[in-house]
């Protein structure tokens, strides 16, 4: 049942949207009951965020390569990949939007993509505080939300299906920010 209603929240999130996408569509798309649905899933918007951040998915997977700038590249192109993809475009705005008065859902971010990005982030500004090749005052939460807010802003305000340009100006600033 979970894997045919997260399958049926990502196809109609790219197909109407997340204004549009319902859990009355999601259980007809998954030919389930949507008392199933909320058994599991509270609101919609903590079905569009398992959906399009699966748990098993999370990770970055960054290869930390002892080059700070190199590095800083990988994590925001990484994160480029991910807000590129269909789903999530689609669903980030509604997502941040519902965010604001949902508790749960701002737990959800917290403790799924948030802290695991967060955790290679440290570690990876860690390692270059101690070879001596970064900035100390610089912290892993400040960089993911600069990173972050920035292409959530500029997808919310564009819609724009790529962020390379953003992306590659991105590490630029971010690299002139952290490096010594």
């Amino acid at each position: 049942m979970d894997v045919a209603a997260l399958a049926a929240a990502r196809e109609l999130l790219c197909e109407v949207g997340y204004a549009d996408t319902t859990i009355d569509g999601i259980a007809r798309r998954a030919g389930i009951s949507r008392t199933a649905i909320y058994r599991r899933w509270p609101s919609k918007a903590l079905i569009v965020h398992e959906a399009v951040f699966p748990a098993s998915d999370l990770r970055l997977h960054l290869a930390v390569t002892g080059d700070l700038a190199a590095d800083l590249r990988a994590l925001v192109f990484g994160l480029s990949a991910l807000f590129e993809r269909r789903e999530v475009l689609a669903a980030m705005p509604g997502l941040m939007a519902d965010a604001v008065a949902d508790a749960r859902l701002r737990e959800a971010f917290q403790a799924g993509l948030e802290s695991v990005v967060r955790e290679e982030l440290s570690g990876m500004l860690s390692d270059a505080v101690a070879r001596g090749e970064a900035r100390d005052d610089i912290s892993a939460d400040t960089l993911l939300h600069l990173v972050t807010g920035t292409m959530l802003f500029h997808v919310a305000a564009s819609g724009l299906d790529s962020l390379d340009g953003l992306a590659s100006e991105l590490t630029v600033i971010l690299q002139r920010a952290c490096l010594r």
